[in-house]
């Protein structure tokens, strides 16, 4: 199982902070969380704050960096037409696409993917994704990053509805960005959301 896969599947059994930092002094289960890295600076901010992956805009920034164990590792490619070169993928467990993204890594066996969806609370458009997704087995799926209306507003029932419905559908895990919601860890779980993206800006 790949690495991403597997702690965001250990997301709703295990108790306390994910990731290689810890607090004697959690009560509540937390959702995995993902730190937006831009540049070697924004590095120093993982050491005071809790996290399960870092997600860097290029390669380069992991130059001279020697991240802890516990610590996954994910590539940002929305930006990119296309991968430059399999190279980047010697020091990343994962990466982040859209649906505009070329993917020819597909050999790179420990390399899971994100996918980023940008979602209104059209039902209609849900329903065509949820019919595109059922061959998620071609590409090394492990998780949905919302984006988009939908999960902009997650007090509306609509939207969980929906949520719930998009996460069933397709058994996987949902990202969405951190500053979307202050809401209870189990709560997101319920809806399937297993992982926020934070930024250190």
């Amino acid at each position: 199982m790949r690495k991403l896969s597997k702690m965001l599947n250990q997301v709703s059994d295990r108790p306390g902070t994910l990731g290689f930092t810890s607090r004697k002094d959690v009560e509540k289960s937390a959702v995995a969380t993902f730190l937006s890295i831009e540049n070697k600076t924004d590095l120093k901010s993982i050491k005071a704050t809790d996290v399960s992956a870092i997600l860097v805009t290029d390669e380069s920034i992991l130059e001279s960096f020697d991240p802890p164990e516990a610590l996954l590792i994910g590539l940002d490619l929305r930006k990119h037409n296309e991968i430059p070169n399999n190279r980047q993928f010697e020091k990343i467990d994962f990466a982040l696409v859209n649906l505009s993204s070329t993917w020819m890594a597909l050999d790179i066996e420990d390399c899971g993917l994100v996918l980023e969806l940008e979602l209104d609370e059209d039902t209609k458009n849900i329903t065509e994704l949820i019919q595109l997704l059922q061959g998620k087995q071609a590409l090394p799926l492990d998780a949905i990053l919302l984006t988009g209306s939908l999960s902009e507003a997650l007090s509306i029932i609509k939207n969980q509805l929906n949520i719930q419905r998009l996460n069933e559908s397709v058994g996987l895990p949902l990202i969405i960005a951190e500053n979307l919601s202050n809401s209870d860890p189990d709560w997101l779980r319920a809806l399937g959301i297993k992982g926020l993206i934070t930024s250190t800006h």
